[in-house]
Order: C-alpha cells, then sequence, then structure tokens
C-alpha cells in the first residue's frame, strides 16, 4: 500500500508527491478492552441521573447561567460517583 505526501509541509529526500511505503502486515491501532462501557453502564447512568436531578433544586437552576448548571451538575456526578 503506498500513500501520498498530499498537504506535507516536509516532501522528504525524493520531493514532493513520491509515495511513502507503507508495511501492510504492521497492525493499526488496537483498540482498548478497558474502554468498553461495563454490561450494568446503563443501570449506573440511570442511577447517577436520576440521583442529579433529586439533588438539583428547579427554583434554583432556572436562576443559575448554563455555565454555573453545567459545573453544578458535573460536580453532582463525580460526587454521586464516588459514594
Amino acid at each position: 500500500m503506498t500513500i501520498f505526501n498530499f498537504g506535507k509541509k516536509n516532501q522528504g529526500i525524493d520531493g514532493p508527491g513520491t509515495p511513502i511505503a507503507t508495511d501492510a502486515a504492521s497492525p493499526g491501532p488496537v483498540p482498548r478492552s478497558d474502554l468498553r462501557p461495563a454490561a450494568n453502564a446503563p443501570n449506573a447512568i440511570n442511577f447517577i441521573r436520576d440521583q442529579v436531578l433529586i439533588r438539583i433544586e428547579p427554583a434554583v437552576a432556572v436562576k443559575m447561567t448554563q455555565e454555573a448548571l453545567t459545573t453544578l451538575v458535573y460536580h453532582l456526578i463525580t460526587e454521586i460517583a464516588n459514594e
């Protein structure tokens, strides 16, 4: 397989448009298995969402800016997840 140096500033020794040989047998990025969601992830997400909604006072949330509310929600998520 060959890849052309399209749009590269450093064109190398052979000049622009020179194909670069790549090893077809070299493995690509390996997906990390530890990043897959756990089997109970939907239950955990639902639990955390419910707890956040319980802890936020609607009358206060209406008066907050979007940035302040987002910060509060992230803080509550961290707090609940660490319980």
